[in-house]
């Protein structure tokens, strides 16, 4: 990216991929992005819209991570409930030492499921 570098030709090549390289971040220094719009009008207005849109878009692939991992908690406590229902009614029906097990299997996944996630944040 050369001061030779005007109009159309500067726009052909410059990509955003070149730009948030150079710059370290989405957005340049305002006086970098007022030295780009001297030389193609309209191009700050491009960058910033670009600068928007990935906010944007960061923003929902979190929100759906979040979703996501809304879910999985669902999931995992409707498993655990079924495994703890199980090993009540292995235990009501006679068969305490399959029930016990069971249950105790379940309880010591959840801890330790519970104590690994608060570890990892």
């Amino acid at each position: 990216m050369t001061e030779s570098l005007s109009g159309r030709h500067a726009a052909e090549s410059i990509e955003e991929g070149d730009l948030a390289a150079s710059w370290g971040t989405a957005l340049p220094e305002s006086t970098v992005l007022g030295q780009y719009a001297e030389i193609l009008p309209g191009f700050a207005r491009q960058v910033l819209d670009a600068a928007r849109e990935e906010v944007e878009h960061r923003r929902r692939l979190e929100r759906a991570e979040s979703q996501r991992q809304r879910l999985g908690q669902v999931f995992a406590l409707v498993v655990a409930l079924s495994f703890l229902i199980a090993a009540f009614a292995l235990v009501s029906g006679g068969h305490d030492v399959a029930g016990t097990v069971l249950g105790t299997a379940d309880l010591v996944a959840l801890v330790t499921a519970f104590l690994l996630g608060r570890a990892s944040r």
